[in-house]
């Protein structure tokens, strides 16, 4: 072989060598780099006390399912939960919040979120897939939760509060929330409240879904955006809201974009589900009472708020 052939294959292995690892990175990059900064509960700008109390920590260690790790097959559920739930002799229950991700999003990439929530007593499930718009995985966890409610062998057997279950999204899953509340879906039934974070600007005909979905809620509603590389105007989300004849809160925070609202809205999500599936009084008091804090927060414009007694 002389030395060009040589020369050639040396280059034809360095460059399939890049390759290689060019696909690796983006691969890593576009599934399981993280999205959300690890620390975000310590550097997040908060306006309010509450906001401050329930963006931080709360009291318990998190420990996590992961269908990947234990089936080994796939790594279609990521479910996070307070670790002294695995407690032997502990009967508590523990409430349950649904999270759906983004569209091109992760799960895996949103881990520091949902350990968050877990942190503060929550069962928190998370699926791993690219678009949660229509929604449809939901029956999928919910029904794999219930069966290890069931199972004498699993860390979740009788740990299940089910007459306490939320369901928040971003983005692709802001528009997904709205699609498994008023949708035939199994579990429709078994939501308290939702959560609405930085609606996707999608088709027409989910515009139109979207629409006529707002008039359909039935249950308590948090809807929260940023000013900065929103999808929709101010104008666009009110028609939203107004079309909304329950229970709803709406605010924007100032100087944050989309992406960002992701974990910027985390203090006033978390004391939402807080005082809907855990009963928290001090944690509802950020929009209701005589001086809600949202109203006075100023970190948020174009706040709104409607309560609609049962």
């Amino acid at each position: 072989m002389n030395k060009v052939s040589k020369c050639s294959i040396v280059i034809c292995c360095f460059v399939f060598g890049m390759v290689v690892a060019t696909i690796a990175i983006l691969i890593y990059v576009i599934g399981y780099a993280p999205l959300i900064p690890s620390d975000y509960t310590s550097k997040v700008e908060t306006g309010g006390d509450i906001e401050e109390k329930y963006l931080k920590n709360g009291n318990y260690s998190s420990d996590s399912y992961d269908t990947l790790k234990i089936i080994g097959k796939n790594s279609e559920f990521l479910f996070f939960y307070p670790d002294e739930m695995k407690l032997p002799n502990n009967t508590k229950t523990y409430p349950v919040v649904v999270y759906l991700n983004g569209g091109g999003v992760f799960v895996n990439k949103l881990k520091p979120l949902l350990k968050h929530l877990a942190s503060w007593g929550f069962i928190v499930l998370g699926y791993n897939e690219l678009d949660s718009t229509s929604g449809l995985s939901v029956d999928k966890r919910i029904n794999h939760l219930m069966k290890l409610n069931e199972d004498e062998n699993s860390e979740f057997y009788k740990k299940v509060d089910i007459n306490n279950i939320g369901i928040t999204g971003h983005s692709n899953g802001a528009l997904g929330v709205f699609n498994v509340i008023n949708s035939n879906t199994t579990y429709k039934s078994y939501f308290k409240c939702v959560v609405s974070i930085s609606l996707e600007k999608l088709s027409n005909e989910n515009e139109e879904i979207l629409f006529k979905s707002a008039k359909e809620i039935k249950i308590p509603i948090l809807m929260l955006y940023g000013t900065l590389k929103e999808n929709y105007s101010l104008d666009e989300l009110m028609k939203i809201y107004n079309d909304i004849s329950v229970t709803k809160v709406f605010a924007r925070k100032i100087n944050i974009k989309h992406s960002q609202m992701l974990y910027n809205a985390d203090g006033y999500v978390t004391a939402w589900l807080m005082y809907y599936l855990q009963n928290d009084e001090e944690a509802g008091q950020f929009f209701r009472g005589s001086y809600p804090e949202l109203l006075n927060n100023t970190l948020y414009q174009d706040q709104n708020i409607t309560i609609v007694e049962p």
